[in-house]
């Protein structure tokens, strides 16, 4: 016996056709495989493609993060680089200025009594160049530069008449006549090794830098500070005088470089170098 199979069409439109019994049930059980197989399919492959696409959208947000990040450490490089060179420069200047006074930085080397596993030279690193910047500016701080009072230089280092008596003499300082009552300044940090009063240096101070350097004050009205006393670059420590054996008021001024006297005048004059230092800004780096 054939059944007909009722298949609605567009516009409400009936289409009959025939099949036989078992056919019929066949075609409608293909139908509905169908059906169910392809959702079941297209369910499947859906969720797939959303699985991809968040996974290719977790890459790509990664990715974008890992540039950020890749930029973020060659600006940081370029800000460190940028440092480095000014380190370089200041290192470079500070040490040009103290050879001006004479005064080595630089150890005196010899393979005697050396060795160690060799290994090849490194370039620069900021480390290294910090250490060498920490290096120079000790060095400056105990370096006695700029003049230690306000006046005019009377007398300067070396041979002179001597004023008293009018005969040759060897003159070991620099003479600075001002104001009585004048303050007279530290020119670096140091430490009062000794403090005292005579007939010839009258009131006196003197200061040992660094165990390197030690400044000595004579003809002083007042002393402000005592053997032991630390002070610090441009603390007052006295005030000009004319105690001792002078002609006048004024501070006799005198720099001892590893225990030799040195001309005092090429430390007061080098203060104009040391303003044009240049700055460096690490917070950046």
């Amino acid at each position: 016996m054939h059944k007909q199979l009722h298949i609605i069409g567009k516009w409400g439109k009936n289409r009959l056709f025939s099949l036989p019994g078992r056919r019929s049930r066949y075609a409608l059980a293909a139908v509905f495989f169908l059906l169910i197989g392809g959702s079941l399919t297209g369910w499947f492959f859906s969720g797939r493609y959303l699985a991809q696409r968040q996974q290719i959208a977790a890459l790509e947000s990664e990715l974008a993060a890992t540039k950020s990040l890749n930029q973020r450490i060659r600006d940081q490089q370029a800000q460190v680089n940028s440092s480095m060179t000014e380190l370089k420069k200041r290192s470079r200047l500070i040490e040009s200025i103290l050879n001006k006074v004479g005064v080595a930085l630089k150890m005196k080397k010899s393979t005697k009594g050396a060795g160690g596993p060799f290994r090849k030279p490194a370039k620069d690193s900021y480390q290294d160049l910090t250490l060498e910047m920490d290096r120079c500016i000790t060095a400056v701080c105990s370096v006695p530069l700029g003049p230690p009072a306000r006046g005019i230089v009377s007398s300067t280092y070396g041979n002179r008449l001597d004023p008293l008596n009018q005969k040759p003499a060897f003159h070991g300082g620099l003479d600075i006549k001002g104001r009585a009552g004048e303050k007279i300044s530290a020119p670096a940090d140091g430490v009062v090794s000794e403090h005292g009063c005579n007939e010839e240096c009258g009131n006196f101070i003197e200061i040992e830098h660094g165990k390197v350097f030690r400044t000595r004050y004579y003809h002083l009205q007042k002393r402000l500070v005592a053997t032991g006393d630390r002070v610090t670059k441009g603390q007052t420590i006295g005030l000009m005088g004319n105690s001792g054996r002078s002609t006048g008021t004024h501070l006799h001024y005198e720099i001892h470089y590893r225990n030799r006297p040195v001309d005092p005048l090429r430390f007061v004059q080098i203060r104009s170098q040391i303003s044009r230092l240049p700055t460096v800004d690490l917070d950046k780096s």
